[in-house]
């Protein structure tokens, strides 16, 4: 059986869904979010869509492309000093991809855009947020959650509820429905977004007097059945799983497989159609957190289900069916929050004036009346995201005067590996192998785990300490050169010793072998005088002078020789 709460979260909000009835479907086309929508005429105003239609996370963003979609079909035009203009979408596919997003926010900074509406997802908001700023360009984001968006950010704002909002309720609401007294957190490795919920969730939760157990998971992980059986042998009465939509269906579906019966708490991601139709007709009870409650606003419901129902691209994007996702509601009245405002923004509480002789401006771009290139900046740090086990951090500066940014990365830190649990492989009688052994190997920072098999151990960290040999960025560049340089020859050289070394040992062994021949026969001539000494003396007196030199010389050679291989050996 399913079980969909509807958190009373949406009432922090002031949600202006008025003139929301119905009506043909019209304005920009749905489902087509691949490039600019048509307008009539010469004035046009454009708003950005940074949203994801591909990745993790592409069925949320599509679902809020829609209610943007629809919201433009309700007021394709804006008067501003007495003009209309027309409406204009123009999108960006940010692809889920934190890695991706600047070059989609780019792609709408070419486009000319006025203001920018997105992203789902905090990730990819936070790393396109520069790409605004140094733009001058002002986004709002519907539905990242995340606090690290706007903190900090005069030209980043928000109409939705913080995590640390959301995971209190969760919190919350885990100890009072269910006597929680074990949670067990699951999310991906590196996610700001899943891993700042499930901080801001076991902070209140052990608060109240409750144990948490976390465990995260590889990126493009597809088999959680361990994390399921482990949250199940812990006896976990809760199990919350802020992830993205890909991931928690098949946390679900593969839940229901082993009969798991601990609540899910999923935040704002899991209140996706695709999430909701995998716990539909199976005995998970899955709660969310969510935006809007379907039944909320009759007459926005009635006028989006036949806007979705009279076209099939719209209804293909809200994943087959009319169901009203809470984010198509946030960022319809996030879209109809911009058309307000004529595109002029300003921090809660303090809206300006709209000068209604104006004509429609981006906002001019920080420091304007100090020129960078000319300016002794004096940077202040004003943004930071740390660095963990498997991502760069980020430095954001910024200069008192000029108000120019620069952003360094911080390198990776590197899993910091623990032997979890080792098991010796077993044999039957006739030493073929049962059972193979293994090591798990966990890390004590953010808790991945990597099961070793074949005794090689765990991966290498991504970031390498520093050598202390290693003449580091200060030492400049010529101490790295003749480092360098050091390195080369001393392999070279090595190299080209050891050869002549084998050479020199082939030599040695081919003379030791021809004197010990030669002093063989020498022997076999001492047999007939009867002594060395009445040998040599006939020789002596027999053979040439030079002879006898060679004679001499060869000894004395055959000796050095063989003392010149010991030391070689």
């Amino acid at each position: 059986m399913k079980k969909l709460l509807s958190l009373a979260l949406a009432s922090a909000m002031v949600l202006s869904l008025a003139a929301c009835g119905g009506g043909n479907p019209g304005g920009s086309t749905p489902g087509n979010p691949t490039g600019s929508g048509s307008a009539a005429g010469d004035k046009v105003v454009k708003i950005g869509v940074f949203e994801p239609q591909s990745g993790d996370n592409g069925s949320g963003g599509k679902q809020e492309i829609l209610g943007m979609q629809y919201a433009n079909q309700k007021t394709p035009t804006v008067e501003i000093g007495g003009e209309t203009y027309t409406v204009e979408l123009v999108y960006a596919d940010n692809q889920s991809s934190n890695d991706k997003a600047p070059s989609a926010a780019q792609t709408l900074v070419a486009g000319g855009v006025s203001i920018v509406l997105g992203s789902y997802g905090s990730g990819v908001s936070m790393a396109a947020s520069d790409t605004f700023k140094e733009a001058g360009i002002a986004a709002m984001g519907v539905t990242c959650t995340n606090p690290n968006v706007t903190a900090g950010n005069d030209h980043y704002f928000r109409i939705c509820f913080l995590d640390n909002f959301q995971a209190q309720v969760l919190a919350n609401f885990a100890q009072d429905k269910f006597q929680a007294k074990t949670a067990y957190c699951l999310g991906e490795t590196g996610n700001e977004y899943d891993q700042g919920l499930i901080a801001f969730f076991e902070q209140v939760f052990t608060a109240n007097g409750g144990k948490v157990i976390k465990d995260s998971f590889p990126n493009n992980n597809s088999d959680f059945n361990s994390y399921l059986n482990k949250a199940k042998a812990e006896g976990a009465d809760v199990i919350f799983t802020p992830v993205s939509i890909a991931y928690a269906t098949q946390i679900i579906t593969q839940a229901q497989s082993l009969g798991i019966t601990a609540p899910f708490l999923g935040s704002d991601t899991l209140d996706d159609n695709m999430v909701l139709d995998a716990a539909n007709g199976t005995d998970i009870q899955l709660y969310v957190s969510t935006f809007y409650q379907e039944g909320g606003a009759p007459d926005f419901d009635a006028g989006i289900k036949e806007y979705i129902n009279s076209n099939s691209s719209a209804k293909d994007a809200n994943g087959g069916n009319d169901t009203i996702a809470a984010v198509t509601a946030m960022v319809y009245d996030g879209s109809k929050t911009v058309t307000a405002l004529g595109f002029q923004f300003a921090p809660v509480g303090s809206l300006p004036d709209v000068d209604t002789d104006a004509k429609p401006e981006r906002p001019s771009k920080p420091g304007d009346d100090v020129d960078p290139d000319t300016c002794k900046h004096n940077w202040e740090e004003t943004k930071r995201t740390d660095a963990t086990c498997t991502l760069p951090g980020t430095v954001t500066s910024t200069c008192t005067k000029c108000e120019k940014t620069k952003t360094e990365t911080l390198p990776k830190v590197g899993h910091t590996w623990e032997v979890k649990q080792t098991t010796q492989t077993s044999y039957d009688e006739n030493g073929n192998v049962l059972t193979q052994g293994f090591t798990i190997y966990r890390c004590s920072v953010c808790g991945e785990e990597y099961k070793d098999t074949d005794g090689t151990g765990p991966p290498a960290s991504p970031s390498t300490p520093s050598d202390p040999d290693d003449p580091g960025e200060e030492d400049g560049w010529l101490a790295k050169l003749l480092q360098k340089l050091g390195d080369f020859l001393g392999s070279t050289v090595g190299a080209l010793l050891k050869l002549l070394g084998s050479i020199l040992d082939g030599i040695l062994d081919g003379l030791i072998s021809l004197v010990t021949g030669v002093l063989d026969r020498l022997s076999q001539l001492v047999d007939l005088f009867g002594s060395f000494g009445e040998a040599l003396g006939v020789l002596w007196t027999w053979l040439p002078t030079e002879v006898m030199t060679v004679l001499v010389a060869g000894v004395t050679i055959f000796v050095l020789l063989a003392l010149l291989r010991l030391f070689l050996k």
